[in-house]
This record gives C-alpha cells, sequence and structure tokens, in this order.
C-alpha cells in the first residue's frame, strides 16, 4: 500500500505551484461515498490535469486505503494520499497547512460524502483572480432535495462583510485564495463544527467575496453516523454547539447565532438540561434583506426569551427591534478583544 509521507523535505512542499485548484478531501470511514467524491473531480467537463486532489485519511479503519489506491494508480500526477492519526475535521486542515501540502490558485474542501456538479469548476475557473468564491448548492437528505443559496441576490462581488455572515458555512463550494488559506488562524482539534469556525474567519480575512448564484455541488447533510445526524443529547455535539453560538456572537454573526439557536430540537434540549446560553452582547440581523428584519427579531424574541441570556445592559425592545448601533458597536469591541 502506497502512502505519501511528509518529512521535512518532502517534494510536494517545495514544488512550485502547478494547480489552478487545489482539493482537500477530509475522510474518516467513508470508503462507500469516497469514490463518488473523487470521481465527481475527475469528470469535470473543466479537466482534472490542473486540479491537485489531496485525500486526507484521518485514521480510518474501513477500506480507504485500499480504494485510494486504484485512484492513485490511475492518476498518480494529481492525487496525492496522506493517512494521519484521528483528530476530526479541524486537525486535517490544520496539517494541510502546517505541511504546506495544497499548491492550487484556489483551495477549497469537499467532505468525502460530498461531490460536485459536472461543471463546478469550470464555473470557478472565470474568477481565479478573486480572494474567495462561494456558490450555492444542493441539500440532499433521506427524503428530498433542495437548494441552499448562502446570499441574498443575485451572482455578484459582495464586499458588505455583515451580508457575508451566512449562516450557510459549510466547507462545499468555499473556494479560498491561496494566500488566503494559508493566513487562517489554525483550528482546534478533537472537536465538530471547525468547519463553521474557518468560514467566518476566512470573511474577517477577506475584503470580498464573489458569490455563484447556481448549485454546483450536492451536500449529504442526512448521512448516518455524521455530526449533522447525530442527536442533541450527545454531549459532545451540544456543548461544541453552544460554544460555536458565543464565537459567531463575537463575530457579530447575529443571523447565525439564532438560526442555529432554532434549529429542530436544540431548544427542547436546552431545557431538558435547564440550560441557559449566555452570550457578550445580542447580535444583529444584517445579513437578512432589511425588510425582514423587524419580522425575524419579533420571532426569534419569543423563541429564544427564555434560553438566551446577554451579559451586556438590557436594551430595549426598539433598540433590540432596529439593531442599534450602539449593539453593534459592542459586538465589534468585543470582537477585537477576542473570546
Amino acid at each position: 500500500m502506497f502512502v505519501h509521507v511528509v518529512p521535512s523535505t518532502n517534494m510536494l512542499a517545495s514544488r512550485k505551484p502547478e494547480f489552478n485548484f487545489s482539493v482537500i478531501i477530509p475522510t474518516y470511514n467513508c470508503a462507500k461515498y469516497l469514490p463518488i467524491a473523487i470521481n465527481s473531480i475527475l469528470t469535470q467537463d473543466y479537466g482534472y490535469n490542473q486540479v491537485q486532489i489531496l485525500i486526507i485519511d484521518d485514521g480510518c479503519t474501513d477500506e480507504t486505503p485500499s480504494v485510494v489506491q486504484e485512484f492513485l494508480d490511475k492518476y498518480p500526477e494529481n492525487i496525492f494520499y496522506f493517512k494521519k492519526p484521528n483528530g476530526n475535521w479541524g486537525s486535517v486542515i490544520n496539517y494541510v497547512k502546517k505541511h504546506k501540502l495544497a499548491k492550487g490558485k484556489m483551495i477549497t474542501i469537499l467532505d468525502s460524502d460530498d461531490y460536485f456538479g459536472q461543471n463546478a469548476l469550470t464555473k470557478v475557473a472565470n474568477h481565479l483572480d478573486e480572494q474567495m468564491v462561494v456558490c450555492s448548492f444542493n441539500c440532499l437528505t433521506n427524503k428530498k432535495q433542495v437548494v441552499l443559496n448562502p446570499f441574498f441576490g443575485k451572482t455578484r462581488r459582495i464586499t458588505n462583510k455583515h451580508k457575508l455572515r451566512t449562516p450557510h458555512s459549510q466547507p462545499l463550494l468555499k473556494f479560498y485564495c491561496r494566500d488566503l488559506f494559508y493566513s487562517l488562524d489554525d483550528l482546534v482539534e478533537n472537536i465538530w463544527y471547525q468547519d463553521c469556525i474557518m468560514y467566518h474567519d476566512a470573511i474577517s480575512k477577506t475584503s470580498s467575496v464573489y458569490y455563484i448564484r447556481e448549485p454546483l455541488a450536492t451536500w449529504y447533510s442526512s448521512r448516518p453516523g455524521n455530526s449533522t445526524t447525530a442527536p442533541w443529547s450527545n454531549d459532545l455535539k451540544f456543548e461544541t454547539w453552544c460554544n460555536i453560538l458565543k464565537h459567531m456572537c463575537l463575530n457579530d454573526a447575529g443571523v447565525v447565532v439564532y438560526i442555529y439557536t432554532l434549529l429542530p430540537g436544540f431548544i427542547e434540549e436546552l431545557k431538558q438540561r435547564n440550560r441557559i446560553i449566555e452570550l457578550p452582547c445580542r447580535p444583529s440581523y444584517t445579513w437578512l434583506p432589511k425588510i425582514l428584519e423587524p419580522f425575524f427579531a419579533i420571532y426569534v424574541h419569543f423563541k429564544t426569551k427564555k434560553v438566551i441570556r446577554y451579559t451586556n445592559k438590557k436594551q430595549k425592545i426598539h433598540d433590540f427591534l432596529l439593531n442599534s448601533k450602539k449593539t453593534v458597536n459592542i459586538c465589534n469591541d468585543l470582537q477585537k478583544k477576542g473570546p
């Protein structure tokens, strides 16, 4: 079995950039789905010669090595396989950055149970000079498929940071220019939902995002065994989610905080555990179109008033509804100080 290793003189790490795209595939015991993900890259109408595929085996105990070997034999110039001890999703990204494995002009992550549409890279290749490109995608559950649009409005370049604080922060179809990718903070290992942290870190560091409002890939959200399908009674999922809410609050990602709080079953689990989420300030709703903000504010107020507490001074209801500048400034001050 052939596995790439990463010594200090690794040829891949020292090689000059020669790919337009680097696709990182983190995988843990997904041998059943992995060929679909890999083939969705190799069969792009863009071709695969300018695509680097980095398969990072996060301590798999299934047939992943033998599955990957078949692809290594056929595409040795494009596919690179690395095996490391298990450390969860964040550790994979840290591993790639530490060893400078990704050489493409644009770097993206394709989870091993997701897959690209045939023209995904062709569409993004028209924007290789952008700092960051984000696309719409399909969400596949066991019952149906729906399109998720990370942002409101049409295809365009977005420079308003508040409009970029989307709750759809899954890694799928988030393309980072190489400099931006390597500037991102290291992620926490052995914990879930670091993709959300990574996305919002990138938004804090980029000046713009080019948005393609077209579903160019599919996210398998209900695969058995992933973090999305784990019950809220799972202590790791529950505690990690609570911490994510606080982190998003400091990023002034208000809609993210509230939509994540309103996910089915989470409020019920908070009540069952007799827990209250304490946030440093009341975040804004600036991701939403202005016409929707007051209605969303009223809805959120009544849904979450018993499970969310704000540690700053209580605001009057009209400040809450109108998203006062004072509130935004408090959040910005807290963000500068850090968690």
